[in-house]
């Protein structure tokens, strides 16, 4: 079975990740005062670089194009491998709390900061780990990155169990593209290529899953909250999905955007749970399970008509066919 990769969080965890979660818990070990705020600290790799926690040293870095037979989810993207190794510097008898999410990646034009992809590959970090102090543990963090990139940076910044916002560190490193190989993958029967159009209560049967929109409704405000994006109101879609893959499958709500127009701009990819009625933003399928819930998405105020696009996308980035459900006006009503 071919699973895609994708990041562990979507971009609004991304933004919370940044503070270094794992860490965090050792804030009440130091007092207040002394602990750095504001401050910016920049090194080059190869040297090694220390904050209050750790000391971080980047090893190598190289791009290539697969990964333990994997494919990055888009053929214009690639796999970052960055071998790094963490000693823990916290003169403590407790265990240290680390996370892979810990670190961020960023490069020149990146509109936000990319997290490590969850383990799947035999020399990553684990996705969580303890340290003790004076401990070393070395390994590789992958992320996704363009394939035109080589000048990159990791990011960590304090963050401590009481709120208090410590310094800044980024580690700037070159990565090494020579052994990128962009390599198409077969279709192997897959079908590409392909666009069906459905409109609301009919079902769409992809190579994965059957999904089915039962309802829509657009609105300002939610129990009081808006979108908190000026001119857009919430539209939520109530959907059906079966797992008729023959084996259990991950699903993302990220899987599926909200279109209005054939723009660039002219689509929303949803937000991450914040509603009892929502569903998870990933979760597990088992063959023949049938799961239904809402997604939430953005749109214009003045827009009416809409629709909702899946496409199949394969671990080893092979783009298969597209699914649009029309959700035209007199579909919609106000919540």
């Amino acid at each position: 079975m071919m699973h895609r990769i994708m990041a562990l969080f979507t971009a609004v965890v991304m933004a919370v990740n940044l503070s270094g979660c794992g860490i965090s818990q050792l804030g009440n070990l130091l007092e207040s005062q002394g602990r750095g705020s504001g401050n910016t600290y920049t090194a080059q790799a190869p040297d090694t670089q220390t904050n209050s926690f750790f000391a971080l040293t980047v090893h190598d870095a190289f791009i290539v194009g697969t990964l333990d037979g994997y494919y990055p989810e888009y053929v214009d993207r690639a796999f970052l491998v960055v071998d790094v190794s963490v000693e823990n510097v916290l003169d403590s008898e407790q265990l240290m709390p680390m996370a892979t999410t810990d670190f961020q990646l960023e490069w020149e034009g990146c509109s936000q900061p990319e997290n490590p992809y969850a383990k799947f590959s035999g020399d990553q970090l684990e996705d969580e780990w303890e340290m003790a102090y004076g401990e070393t543990v070395r390994g590789t963090l992958v992320f996704d990155c363009p394939v035109d990139q080589t000048e990159f940076s990791l990011v960590f910044q304090e963050y401590w169990d009481d709120d208090f916002v410590g310094d800044t560190y980024i580690m700037n490193f070159t990565a090494d593209d020579s052994g990128y190989e962009y390599v198409a993958p077969e279709a192997n029967g897959r079908s590409t290529g392909h666009s069906y159009i459905l409109g609301m209560g009919d079902t769409a049967k992809t190579a994965f899953f059957e999904v089915r929109v039962d309802g829509v409704e657009k609105s300002s405000q939610i129990g009081g909250y808006e979108t908190g994006i000026p001119g857009m109101d919430f539209v939520m879609v109530d959907i059906t999905i079966r797992n008729t893959f023959g084996e259990d499958i991950e699903m993302f709500t990220s899987d599926f955007t909200l279109e209005w127009g054939s723009g660039e701009d002219e689509w929303d990819p949803g937000f991450v749970k914040s509603f009892e009625d929502q569903l998870e933003d990933q979760w597990t399928m088992a063959d023949g399970e049938e799961v239904s819930g809402r997604l939430y998405f953005a749109a214009p105020s003045e827009k009416d008509r809409f629709r909702l696009v899946y496409t199949e996308v394969w671990a080893d980035s092979f783009i298969g066919d597209t699914y649009l459900i029309e959700l035209s006006e007199p579909q919609l009503g106000n919540a």
